[in-house]
């Protein structure tokens, strides 16, 4: 009956064969099917269903690194718009591949073996801290049928790895103490690592860093061994994008807080009456004097984010048109509602009565990981509040918290079960139906299986019965790339500020990236910053318009507004006498806050 850590925390080792080879084949199946679907799929349904647009600000620069020397997107400007590890991986990778589908593909199916590996990690941490062998498979098993999350996580960005080396972490502050030099120098790779997977981490690997030191104080040469792992491994890339780059920090980041920064300290002094505006640069500060164009932070949407948007992400896999051949859906969900909630009760009588023990070592676990995922959506809540609700990408914490305690309270609810079957008055049939409804709760995800991971070799799939407005204009962005294959000469170079599809399927020349994530500091620094500017009214010079001239941009590809072609500047920034529609798309999509709009290629005339 007892919920609780080993006593022994010094090994990780599993103790069946058995349950090894459990979890492996279930590991190796799912990953199967995977490659399967990614393999006979058609590359251009792949690409508008499976990554996000963003994703091939990875997959480009990576793959031609090895034709320049260093990373650009177009071929003619250096890029710093991505998050260091990953990409050094994607380039290491691209080194050794031939094609750039094949290059684009594998790219996914390693997005989900990090996912899958991070179940693996979650099955050792289950062992640890379960004692019941049955029951430490349904955290494992939650975190690797639910397809949903794997799709959110194998879409080519960084968030793979991230989760990845998130759990390691986890794991390896269960056995805080360094054993010896080799485990204290893994640690200190962990922690670096996790760093640069992400650079915003720093202020997780910070207390971490902090948190480890004090709890092997007395181990000089092992902290010594630690530090020198962690220093070595951050001044590697540091050095680097200091010499290749300018600067320490991507540009993609720092771009987003131009409006985010004035933002937060119009906040804070609404909040507090401190004035903190000297802290900005001029253009901030301007935007500062008008609150009309800043993002504030709402608390509601905070509270939203928290309670809906990211447990959603986990849960949709259970409530998403669940049993779809069954008639009596909405009984169904109560029932498994029903029997997981009485069961909870179960296990806290159980609690009450300390008839079931809940050892230390679980609670740090889920505190440790509870107020990393909170400080995570706090920070990002504050800088990047208009991008939460579609970055599927920053909630990597919350994510895995949210899923780690779904399946740590499946199990709750089982040793409540158990609990309650000593009570005179619960019969063991009413156990066992309760039983059996949790069991279809946790088998449920596998119904998705077909639907989700069936190759498809068209891209008419989703069409018309898209789920995500991504999706479509994503697709729309693939057509209009292709027709421009088709009618543009060679050595052509065009334009677009969602440049990430069009880019890397682009082949008639080089594709300039106009919204600053996947073009140069410099660029961010001299032209996006004053644009910003501009595009409110605050500034008088066109900066983005003349930046495209200086380029020699001569063709753009992109969606706005259908209702405003030909009548005003295109992004706000291309004046309409100086376009001309030689493609407009079939299709108008809206995001449902918005207008329609529709993709178009422009020929500019300057």
């Amino acid at each position: 009956m007892d919920f609780y850590a080993k006593a022994c925390m010094g090994t990780f080792k599993l103790t069946s064969i058995k349950d090894r080879y459990i979890i492996v084949f279930g590991t190796f199946c799912i990953f199967l099917c995977y490659a399967l679907f990614i393999f006979n799929s058609d590359v251009a349904y792949l690409a508008f269903t499976q990554p996000q647009d963003d994703s091939f600000y990875y997959f480009l620069p990576a793959w031609n690194f090895k034709a320049y020397g260093f990373y650009t997107f177009d071929g003619l400007n250096e890029t710093y718009g991505f998050q260091p590890l990953w990409m050094v991986l994607l380039t290491i990778m691209a080194f050794f591949i031939s094609s750039k589908i094949l290059f684009f593909k594998l790219s996914l199916l390693v997005g989900c073996l990090f996912y899958l590996l991070t179940g693996l990690i979650i099955y050792k941490i289950s062992k640890l801290l379960i004692r019941q062998r049955l029951l430490t498979f349904i955290p494992w098993f939650v975190w690797v049928s639910n397809i949903y999350l794997l799709r959110i996580f194998a879409s080519g960005k960084e968030n793979s790895l991230s989760v990845f080396l998130y759990a390691l972490i986890a794991l390896s502050l269960l056995n805080i103490h360094f054993k010896n030099r080799q485990q204290s120098s893994l640690y200190g790779l962990i922690d670096a690592s996790f760093m640069l997977v992400r650079i915003n981490n720093l202020m997780f690997v910070g207390p971490i860093l902090l948190y480890r030191l004090y709890h092997n104080r007395q181990q000089k040469s092992q902290i010594g061994f630690y530090l020198a792992t962690f220093s070595l491994v951050l001044s590697l890339w540091f050095g680097y994008s200091y010499a290749a780059f300018g600067t320490l920090f991507p540009n993609s980041g720092s771009l987003k807080t131009v409006i985010s920064k004035p933002s937060i300290v119009y906040w804070l002094n609404q909040q507090t009456g401190v004035e903190l505006g000297g802290m900005l640069s001029s253009q901030e500060q301007l935007l500062l004097q008008h609150p009309e164009f800043l993002d504030v932070p709402r608390a509601n949407f905070f509270w939203q984010y928290l309670s809906q948007i990211v447990p959603q992400k986990v849960t949709d896999i259970y409530f998403d048109q669940k049993f779809s051949s069954i008639t009596l859906v909405s009984t169904l969900n109560q029932v498994l509602l029903l029997s997981i909630g009485l069961g909870l009760i179960g296990f806290l009588g159980g609690l009450w009565q300390r008839s079931i023990t809940i050892n230390q070592q679980l609670i740090k676990l889920l505190s440790y990981c509870g107020i990393i995922a909170l400080a995570n959506s706090v920070v990002n809540w504050l800088f990047f509040q208009r991008y939460l609700s579609f970055t599927i990408w920053y909630p990597v914490p919350e994510l895995f918290w949210f899923s780690l305690v779904l399946g740590l309270l499946v199990v709750a609810s089982i040793i409540g079960w158990q609990q309650l079957s000593q009570i005179k008055p619960i019969i063991k049939p009413v156990q066992y139906i309760m039983l059996l409804a949790i069991g279809i709760f946790l088998l449920s995800p596998l119904s998705r299986f077909p639907q989700e991971l069936l190759p498809q070799k068209t891209s008419e799939h989703y069409r018309g019965t898209y789920r995500f407005f991504s999706y479509i204009w994503q697709d729309e962005a693939l057509k209009a790339t292709s027709w421009a294959n088709q009618a543009l000469a060679p050595n052509t170079t065009i334009g677009s500020w969602n440049a990430g599809i069009v880019g890397y399927f682009y082949e008639n020349g080089s594709t300039i990236n106009l919204d600053g994530l996947a073009n140069s500091p410099a660029f961010v620094d001299e032209v996006l910053r004053q644009n910003i500017l501009f595009t409110r009214g605050l500034a008088n010079e066109n900066v983005l318009w003349n930046y495209i001239q200086h380029q020699d941009i001569r063709y753009i590809i992109d969606s706005w507004y259908s209702g405003e072609m030909g009548k005003s500047r295109f992004i706000n920034s291309i004046p309409p006498e100086h376009y001309e529609i030689i493609y407009e798309g079939a299709v108008t999509f809206s995001d449902g806050n918005r207008p329609d709009r529709r993709m178009y290629v422009l020929k500019l005339k300057y």
